[in-house]
């Protein structure tokens, strides 16, 4: 379950970065880049996974 998910979460990170820019953010919410994104999501994943 583990390798499914984080397929999903990589093929779901890929496709946001190749649909384009980012929409416009609300006045005062801090930006984030695709790969800073990723990493976090994943760190969250393995997160849980070893939380038990």
């Amino acid at each position: 379950m583990a390798m499914l998910t984080a397929s999903r979460f990589t093929v779901g990170s890929v496709l946001e970065e190749q649909a384009g820019p980012d929409p416009e953010l609300p006045p005062g919410m801090p930006g984030i880049d695709h790969e800073t994104a990723f990493e976090a999501g994943l760190a969250l994943i393995l997160g849980g996974l070893t939380s038990g």
